[in-house]
């Protein structure tokens, strides 16, 4: 008891000591834990907002799309884009596009404006007499020697002669023309052979003879006078203006006299005519 008296005190000052620096060191141990935590919460706080700011740099351009597409028009696409991404988003191609000039897989800019030619220009009889030095002067590239006049008849929608590549196929040809009728035979018909040298082309009807039937100028109407090679609505209500001032024709030549008909016409016709 004595020595508890005597030493009481120092003991209490030992133990209060300890006590204080167990405090602390536990105190300074809680304090590194936020430290860390929040030096790892920022790193990756910096990380995942420095993604966004490189997609942010990706450019969008306007690319502007016309002639054998679908849907021709202007498109917003980011800068370097493949042309043939483009073109697709416009619909694609049509059958009739000649793309073969065109290299698809360039990057696209800004302003880029793209013409995707035709394969093929018409000029059928229904309207104008066929001009070869007026059509292919509107067509890009087009050359004579590469371009051949069909003259296309029977069961298809519209009849008449069409100006086309040597290259382009039948099917393309039938396209042109409004596609076949519901009486179309089509079962002599390759469509995937090419023109050629190929002047004229008739699509037979399943009860016809597979010949083009002959066209009586006597007593034909207008549309069926506006099938003729050259002929057209004009000069086919020539040719019934004709009949209803002079009486019926008495040889196939005699149309000749027809204001519009010349030689050059009358040879073209004389095939698909009687009286």
């Amino acid at each position: 008891m004595n020595i508890l008296k005597r030493y009481g005190g120092f003991f209490l000052l030992v133990i209060s000591i300890f006590l204080m620096i167990g405090t602390n060191v536990l105190f300074q141990s809680r304090e590194d834990v936020p430290f860390t935590t929040s030096s790892t919460t920022n790193t990756s706080t910096n990380s995942s907002q420095a993604k966004p700011a490189s997609t942010s740099t990706s450019k969008k351009v306007y690319v502007e799309i016309k002639g054998e597409v679908r849907f021709p028009g202007v498109y917003y696409v980011v800068e370097g884009t493949r042309l043939f991404e483009v073109i697709q988003l416009a619909g694609g191609q049509k059958s009739t596009a000649d793309s073969s000039s065109i290299n698809l897989s360039i990057p696209v800019y800004d302003t880029m404006v793209v013409v995707i030619p035709s394969l093929v220009k018409v000029t059928t009889t229904s309207n104008v007499t066929p001009s070869t030095n007026s059509t292919t002067s509107s067509i890009i590239g087009a050359t004579t020697s590469g371009m051949i006049t069909v003259l296309l008849t029977g069961e298809v929608q519209i009849p008449g002669s069409y100006q086309v590549y040597k290259t382009t196929t039948i099917a393309q040809l039938i396209a042109l023309a409004g596609g076949v009728t519901t009486r179309a035979d089509m079962s002599k018909i390759d469509g995937s052979k090419t023109i050629g040298l190929v002047t004229s082309i008739h699509i037979p009807s399943l009860s016809g003879s597979g010949l083009p039937p002959l066209i009586n100028i006597n007593s034909a109407n207008l549309e069926e006078l506006a099938t003729l090679p050259g002929i057209g609505y004009i000069i086919g209500q020539r040719i019934i203006d004709y009949r209803s001032e002079h009486g019926p024709f008495d040889t196939i030549e005699e149309i000749k006299n027809v204001s519009g008909i010349k030689e050059a016409v009358y040879e073209k016709i004389k095939g698909f005519i009687t009286v």
